[in-house]
């Protein structure tokens, strides 16, 4: 029954963004290929439409850790990372997902590297739940930081909180993170 559901909730959270993020390809398929609400309905379900802050459905796919989804949306030229407004949002849905989307982000992003030194995503990452930690890993490995001492600039950053990665992951108790960010090898440069 089309009438089960609405087609959008108050805040603009579509069926199609509810189903990118628990990751239901079956149905994401079905709701891009259908494109509208029912007949009765004065809601047009866009694909890509936009919730109230800004999150399409490519967002949630990314934030649920649904790859497949991701790159349905972008073989069907609904969503195209390059011409993205917003690549720092972008970037932080990728991160919700998880280290796999993280890697799967990389790899369509070139500028990968860039963004998440340019917005210092260290600094939000500390701000998330301890299960992040892989993703610290991940954006603090030595492929990243030829120059040792740039890293440990990064992690040492104050922003504008007056706050550095280490002090919001502490203030947050991500034990997690806390013992990865105090880790000897990012403090005392490798033997030479």
């Amino acid at each position: 029954n089309d009438n089960v559901y609405p087609w959008s909730d108050q805040h603009g959270v579509t069926i199609l963004m509810v189903a990118a993020k628990i990751g239901n390809l079956e149905l994401v398929r079905y709701l891009v290929e259908n494109k509208k609400a029912p007949s009765d309905s004065n809601i047009v379900d866009i694909p890509m439409s936009e919730d109230w802050v800004g999150n399409t459905p490519f967002h949630y796919a990314l934030k649920g850790g649904n790859t497949k989804i991701a790159q349905y949306f972008i073989v069907q030229n609904l969503f195209n990372m390059e011409n993205e407004e917003d690549p720092d949002y972008l970037l932080q849905s990728a991160i919700e997902g998880g280290i796999n989307t993280v890697i799967w982000f990389e790899k369509k992003k070139p500028n990968f590297e860039e963004l998440f030194k340019k917005f210092n995503f260290l600094m939000r990452i500390s701000t998330y739940p301890s299960d992040y930690q892989d993703v610290v890993q991940y954006i603090l490995d030595d492929k990243y930081w030829p120059v040792f001492e740039e890293r440990k600039e990064y992690i040492k950053y104050y922003g504008g909180t007056q706050e550095t990665s280490l002090m919001l992951a502490s203030k947050r108790g991500n034990t997690n993170i806390v013992n990865e960010l105090l880790d000897d090898k990012y403090w005392n440069p490798p033997p030479v």
